[in-house]
């Protein structure tokens, strides 16, 4: 007998990511998961002067299997979960936990410098800190004038 995860929501779950994407273009893949049997969790928002961005890997080594970059207003946090061991005992087998490649895509704000991204990877979570661009303000004085010194 093989056992197997029951999903009755997984096709829906599908239909629903490609609408976001069709939908919202480059924004949807920024919601949707992407590429690879699986794609961690991931919390995103905005603190202070940064987006923080949170995403559940535990059991890897974030030095080895991650690769975390910015482009064109892009954040990629790309990476692997490998397969260790399968265990196996009187006749049964069972594994639940997700395993290979995975890729999640985050839109960034215009102006991010990609040199100031920083990440930090604790207790199976890994936390990459983008600083939020300086707010361009422009004060400007409006004198107010007549009407004849506008139509001229």
């Amino acid at each position: 007998m093989v056992l197997a995860r029951w999903a009755p929501f997984a096709e829906a779950q599908d239909d629903f990511n490609s609408l976001v994407r069709r939908a919202f273009g480059d924004f949807g893949s920024s919601i949707a998961r992407t590429a690879g049997a699986w794609a961690p969790a991931i919390d995103a928002f905005v603190e202070g002067e940064a987006l923080h961005v949170r995403a559940e890997l535990p059991g890897i080594d974030p030095d080895a299997d991650v690769d975390i970059e910015v482009d064109n207003g892009v954040l990629t946090i790309a990476g692997e979960r490998k397969h260790e061991a399968k265990h196996e005992g009187n006749g049964w087998f069972r594994s639940e936990m997700s395993y290979g490649r995975f890729e999640r895509r985050i839109g960034l704000p215009d102006g991010v410098d990609a040199e100031h991204v920083r990440a930090t990877y604790d207790k199976g979570i890994l936390e990459v800190t983008v600083p939020m661009p300086a707010k361009k303000t422009t004060k400007v004085k409006v004198g107010v004038g007549t009407q004849k010194e506008l139509k001229d």
